[in-house]
């Protein structure tokens, strides 16, 4: 199994035991869906991000998910154990991940035009970029 797969599989089950929501686990796997070779990293920072939206915060700081995780999500301690044991088997540093946030095709960086979900370029925080077109109404 893949690291990509295993970590849909865990994430399936923080939904089901409610420390993310369905739709944080759904995203994650939408973004695999879009491109299956999305490494773990982009997978987690997708659900994570979601995650962090659904309660009220606009983004995700990298720095504080490598270093402070349990302070970030204030999950509960089970919760805190099995989020530890998959971030030891993610890459560890900072600027492992933003490289693998910047060389996904789902992902833009700020100050490059795109609809792609962003990370910041200067600091590491990961937002959804949301895009909506708005059409004038008919001149009748």
């Amino acid at each position: 199994m893949s690291d990509t797969a295993a970590l849909l599989q865990s994430l399936k089950a923080w939904s089901e035991q409610g420390w993310i929501r369905r739709l944080d686990h759904a995203f994650a796997g939408f973004m695999v869906d879009l491109c299956p070779d999305t490494p773990a990293p982009v997978v987690m920072a997708a659900a994570l991000v979601a995650h962090m939206e659904g309660r009220g915060h606009a983004c995700l700081p990298i720095d504080d998910l490598l270093c402070a995780a349990d302070e970030l999500l204030g999950w509960p301690s089970p919760a805190s154990a099995q989020l530890n044991e998959v971030m030891a088997g993610l890459p560890g540093g900072v600027e492992d991940w933003l490289v693998a946030l910047r060389s996904s095709p789902l992902v833009g960086v700020e100050g490059e035009p795109s609809d792609r979900p962003a990370a910041d370029a200067t600091s590491p925080l990961v937002w959804r970029r949301r895009c909506a077109s708005v059409v004038p109404p008919s001149m009748s």
